[in-house]
């Protein structure tokens, strides 16, 4: 299994868990999540890597209304189901609001 980082980005939502296997973010946990990362797999906090810096530059913009496109590279992880609805997400434009169908 490959090792994951963790950084931590105070946010006006409170700590804001980045995690990243070095190269790419892999998860962000917004606090309260109700499915924490298994801290087993996170390794030693490197906050000097350049995708927790762009990450926190972008989460900074993005809350002082200056943001609306994410670019910091993330790489989904998750079940089959769970990658569909991520993506599905990621082409909702912002200010947008979507439904699904029944």
């Amino acid at each position: 299994m490959t090792e994951l980082y963790h950084h931590r980005v105070l946010s006006p939502w409170g700590d804001i868990l980045l995690l990243s296997d070095g190269t790419a973010l892999t998860r962000l946990e917004l606090p309260g999540s109700r499915f924490p990362s298994p801290r087993n797999q996170i390794g030693e906090a490197k906050s000097a890597l350049p995708v927790f810096r762009e990450a926190q530059q972008e989460l900074a913009a993005y809350f002082a209304g200056k943001l609306r496109a994410f670019m910091v590279p993330f790489d989904l992880r998750g079940t089959p189901f769970q990658t569909k609805v991520w993506l599905a997400l990621s082409k909702v434009q912002y200010g947008k609001t979507v439904t699904y169908k029944i």
